[in-house]
């Protein structure tokens, strides 16, 4: 009998720390599920350029503009000419979303002919990468 009675007495103990613990547990908040991802989207406006015809040793620039599509601030990690006769010079700070930016490439030609340049931009978009290019023809003085 008395085996039977501490069985019992076990029984509705457990039972009610179960339910104690189930009802705690319902009102602990779940985390809210975001539908979309969090990232920054690169929008070009264009990313070839040509200049037509410039002058030999006259150094000629052009600024790619970029726009911010994403939902996340947009990072120009770095920017990589393709040659030495190439500078550039590009949005430092992070552009917020629905907020543009700028790369400006600028070339000094030596020699007198067709050219077609580019640049590496580095961001922290999903796609990582994207190149820059531009083109023309170099005509003496």
């Amino acid at each position: 009998m008395k085996k039977l009675f501490l069985l019992v007495i076990t029984s509705v103990a457990l039972t009610g720390m179960v339910s104690a613990q189930q009802k705690k547990m319902s009102t602990i908040q779940k985390p809210t599920v975001v539908s979309e991802e969090t990232k920054a989207v690169c929008k070009w406006k264009v990313t070839d350029h040509n200049f037509g015809k410039i002058a030999q040793g006259k150094p000629v620039s052009f600024t790619y503009e970029v726009t911010n599509t994403g939902n996340a601030p947009l990072i120009i990690v770095n920017v990589q000419p393709g040659c030495g006769c190439t500078t550039q010079d590009y949005t430092k700070d992070a552009i917020a979303p629905g907020k543009t930016g700028f790369v400006t490439l600028t070339y000094n030609a030596a020699g007198i002919g067709q050219f077609t340049k580019s640049a590496t931009v580095t961001t922290n978009t999903d796609s990582g990468t994207i190149n820059l290019a531009f083109s023309g023809e170099v005509v003496g003085q």
